[in-house]
């Protein structure tokens, strides 16, 4: 039996993400595809953490345990930081939406409004961001596991390769619904721009990781 760390019993898991689910459920547009985004990525990082478990001392696998330990330790601090991201995606939600409820019967007034707007849709799409990178970082420890996983376990591998590539395309979305409200035109060229080529990076190393995966299959 593996010896998780920091285990705390099922049900009070469930309870959390009930709660999760539940609110992104309602009919409230917070929390929403971001903080799905990032939720997604966790699911796939707590398959990342199984494969790499159930590597870490087998003795087919033993030159590879420093390998797979090096894993867990990295997705571990990977999920920490995407639990925080699903309510700093709720917040920077919010903000835009209390900004967009602004006055604006004077020109004073849409000045302020405007103002506030535009530094809380840079905020809005620097969170999606976040949880796209933290997503990516995440695939990226999933080949190794395609490498050198435990074998029996290669289709949780290509799952969490399958999670985690969802999970950035869809943060994206949320950076390019944001992104056609910002007045700053080289801004949005330069975001767009970034937006294109982190999606090839993420189809690259994803259809590596799925032939890896299909290979073993």
């Amino acid at each position: 039996m593996h010896k998780f760390k920091n285990f705390v019993p099922f049900n009070v898991h469930m309870e959390g993400i009930e709660d999760f689910l539940e609110k992104l459920a309602s009919p409230s547009p917070a929390p929403g595809g971001g903080a799905a985004s990032a939720f997604v990525s966790i699911v796939g990082g707590s398959l990342i953490s199984m494969v790499s478990q159930l590597t870490i001392g087998k003795k087919n696998y033993a030159q590879y345990d420093a390998e797979m330990k090096g894993i867990l330790e990295r997705e571990r601090q990977i999920e920490k930081d995407l639990r925080s991201l699903i309510d700093e995606d709720e917040r920077a939600f919010n903000a835009i939406m209390e900004a967009l409820k602004m006055p604006k019967d004077t020109e004073s007034q849409k000045k302020v409004r405007e103002e506030k707007l535009q530094s809380a849709l840079r905020t809005g799409i620097d969170v999606p961001w976040k949880i796209a990178r933290k997503a990516y970082d995440l695939l990226a420890l999933v080949e190794p596991l395609a490498d050198h996983g435990n074998k029996n376990a290669v289709t949780d591998a290509g799952s969490a390769a399958l999670f985690l590539q969802a999970a950035i395309k869809a943060a994206l979305y949320n950076v390019k619904i944001n992104l056609k409200m910002v007045k700053d035109e080289d801004y949005v060229a330069d975001q767009r721009m970034k937006i294109n080529v982190f999606l090839e990076n993420t189809d690259d190393l994803f259809e590596r990781i799925r032939k890896k995966v299909e290979e073993k299959l």
